[in-house]
């Protein structure tokens, strides 16, 4: 493999690595919403005066359970993309055209689903949105860098 491409390759690997971690600490805290009062809460469980509790599913909102399978979906996805990606960047014997038509494909459904459970959760949100709804919005961005970089792999890799 190129100097060229061992560099995108592994460039790829690290957004998708990046993008996985970010994506996990938002998804499992407990800081999407802060109210006014301190309390906060995230898609799993409601904090206040430090006192977190899980949320009870036959409680939640319809809305609040489909963001959490939107978003469940979303990090499945990633963590597939991410051994994909680790794949790519190995260079091991793998049929690679297959591969990275899955990578992109795998990204593009990713960045569906994410952009869908943050879409639904914004609109229904009812204090101010916090810090591990921005990770998770940070996670969907690395998403598309992931299906260009991806992209950008496959063309230069035409003799895969």
């Amino acid at each position: 493999m190129g100097l060229l491409k061992r560099s995108v390759a592994c460039s790829l690997f690290i957004v998708a690595l990046l993008g996985t971690i970010v994506y996990v600490v938002g998804f499992a805290t407990a800081y999407w919403q802060v109210e006014s009062d301190g309390g906060h809460e995230g898609l799993w469980e409601n904090c206040h005066d430090d006192i977190c509790t899980p949320k009870q599913t036959r409680q939640n909102p319809g809305w609040l359970s489909g963001v959490q399978t939107l978003l469940s979906f979303g990090l499945i996805l990633l963590v597939v993309n991410l051994m994909l990606s680790s794949m790519l960047a190995c260079g091991l014997p793998i049929p690679r055209q297959r591969v990275t038509k899955a990578v992109i494909t795998l990204s593009i459904l990713t960045i569906l689903f994410i952009s869908l459970g943050i879409v639904i959760y914004a609109l229904k949100a009812r204090h101010d949105i916090s810090y591990s709804f921005s990770l998770c919005a940070c996670a969907a961005v690395t998403s598309v860098f992931t299906a260009i970089l991806t992209a950008a792999l496959q063309k230069l890799s035409s003799e895969w």
